[in-house]
């Protein structure tokens, strides 16, 4: 059976070298089959990538716009002291990350 646009369970799709990898997925919202780099990643699906395509995630979010923003505010507002918590921590257990990051974002930026 050849491998040209073999539907997988994932509705996830591939071309003859599956050694190259995935080249196109089907977007849970339009319906249509794109190319992988016209989704967003996202590490917890097993193909790691959104199961909707950037069109339709900004498509939604121009839609919603005021209400994502008004949930945001809300949830900064209700949890500061958490995400404070959560901040100092990250900043405590990555300093060598962060310090390079800063020193290499200093050197592109002078």
């Amino acid at each position: 059976m050849a491998r040209n646009n073999v539907k997988f369970k994932f509705k996830i799709y591939r071309e003859d070298n599956p050694k190259e990898g995935y080249r196109s997925k089907r977007c849970s919202k339009c319906g249509g089959v794109k190319e992988i780099n016209e989704f967003s990643k996202n590490k917890y699906t097993k193909d790691g990538l959104r199961v909707q395509c950037k069109d339709c995630v900004k498509e939604y979010y121009e839609e919603n716009k005021e209400k994502i923003i008004k949930r945001t505010k809300e949830y900064q507002e209700n949890n500061k002291e958490q995400i404070a918590k959560r901040a100092k921590e990250y900043r405590e257990n990555n300093k060598e990350k962060r310090n390079r990051y800063i020193k290499k974002y200093r050197e592109n930026n002078k």
